[in-house]
């Protein structure tokens, strides 16, 4: 099933979150079908879309976590590609983040925080020069959000040699930008 280390990634950000005291975080994460065993108050399918909410004309996408801070903001959000991803597909994911204006959690409207975070996790080709060629687009994409975007955005990209290797690091770095944020707040 695809989806099946990034439901659990979000589970497990979940559960740690819930159960920090103080915590200025609410993690929403997408059940992607049939996991009734991973299920929480939290899983939902975070929906970006732009303009007018809702309709299928406004969506741009989806993402896999959706961070919400203390202010009803969206921190950081996250679009993990288990399987092999074409270029045109993370430069997708990238422009719907850009273009986009709020994230819908079930029926509930979210704007982004002034400073996004944004992490793509990428499955590693074995030897392909798939790492080199997402740097480059990384970088070009933050050079036009910089000219035409509607908010800062940090573009961090995160790789992992299988899905289960990748899960794990992207789980990881939310971690550890989660609290790097808050220590700034």
């Amino acid at each position: 099933m695809s989806g099946k280390y990034t439901v659990k990634m979000g589970f497990n950000l979940y559960n740690i979150y819930k159960n920090c005291r103080n915590t200025a975080y609410e993690i929403y994460y997408d059940p992607h079908k049939n996991n009734e065993e991973l299920k929480t108050p939290n899983s939902y399918r975070p929906i970006l879309f732009f303009g007018e909410c809702c309709s299928n004309a406004s969506t741009l996408g989806h993402v896999d976590v959706a961070v919400v801070g203390k202010n009803n903001e969206v921190v950081l959000a996250c679009e993990v590609e288990e399987s092999d991803a074409a270029p045109k597909k993370i430069i997708g994911d990238v422009m719907s983040i850009i273009l986009s204006d709020q994230i819908s959690i079930n029926e509930k409207y979210y704007y982004y925080n002034a400073n996004l975070v944004f992490i793509l996790g990428i499955n590693r080709k074995p030897d392909s020069d798939k790492e080199k060629k997402t740097e480059h687009i990384r970088k070009e994409l933050t050079r036009i959000n910089k000219k035409i975007g509607k908010r800062e955005t940090d573009l961090i990209l995160v790789f992992g040699d299988g899905a289960q290797e990748l899960t794990k690091n992207v789980e990881e770095k939310i971690i550890y930008e989660l609290n790097l944020s808050k220590s700034h707040q």
